[in-house]
């Protein structure tokens, strides 16, 4: 009896070697580095996933913003096109990037989608000049004010001539594709047969040249559908529809 309760005080008084300490340590201290690195490289992965579905996104709106034909339409003609002076032809690139900007943010600011843009070179133009040509009529004869600040110009200059003009611009079939995207066919059809392309259009118009969005077509359809009721005036209809929609 003596001897098993002497040898469990040896067990119980036995000290775990410094070198056993000094390893566990070592264990803890790699464990702990191995996790934060894991972790550095799992939050790096998500920030490049991501980056890839911000990009595929913007690929996809890339190519209906600048689908074939309305890049190369062969018997038709440039609906908005700049001309810039051989100087002003070094900011191309920028002013690509610049007017895919512009295009998103038409689209998602107002649900309209600015068509393909062609830039051009005029020799003829002085150091700082460019036009814009809605349809291949000149709207205007520019001057860049501040090189550094070219591209913004000329951005600014587009975005709001494409309000201005907007009516050059918005056709009938553009209409159309905003029927084909409501919900509600029924009201779809009721507003094409009560009100007509033509008055839809000038409506839209109406909205656009208002800084007022047509994105959201189905609560729009839904107030046109109650308002033609009641006018098929679009001057009406739009005192009706603006606080709806502001």
């Amino acid at each position: 009896m003596r001897n098993i309760c002497y040898n469990k005080q040896i067990m119980t008084n036995i000290d775990i070697p410094y070198y056993c300490t000094d390893d566990l340590y070592a264990v803890i201290i790699m464990s702990i580095c191995i996790f934060c690195i894991m972790g550095i490289k799992m939050y790096k992965i998500k920030q490049e996933n991501k980056k890839l579905q911000e990009l595929c996104t913007n690929m996809k709106k890339y190519s209906i913003l600048n689908s074939s034909d309305e890049k190369f339409n062969y018997f038709g003609v440039d609906v908005i096109k700049i001309s810039l002076s051989d100087k002003l032809t070094k900011f191309y690139g920028q002013l690509s990037d610049a007017i895919f900007e512009l295009k998103l943010k038409s689209s998602e600011n107002l649900g309209y989608v600015l068509p393909y843009i062609r830039i051009t070179e005029n020799r003829y133009l002085d150091n700082k000049e460019y036009e814009i040509f809605i349809r291949d009529k000149l709207c205007g004869k520019y001057v860049v004010k501040d090189k550094k600040n070219a591209v913004e110009e000329i951005i600014n200059n587009i975005e709001s001539i494409s309000i201005d003009k907007v009516e050059k611009i918005f056709l009938d079939k553009h209409v159309e594709k905003l029927l084909e995207n409501i919900a509600n066919k029924r009201v779809s059809s009721r507003l094409k047969n009560v009100l007509g392309l033509d008055t839809l259009r000038e409506i839209f118009i109406g909205l656009l040249k208002s800084s007022i969005s047509i994105k959201d077509i189905d609560h729009i359809a839904e107030c046109l559908d109650l308002y033609s009721r009641q006018t098929t005036s679009v001057d009406q209809i739009l005192i009706l529809l603006k606080p709806d929609l502001k």
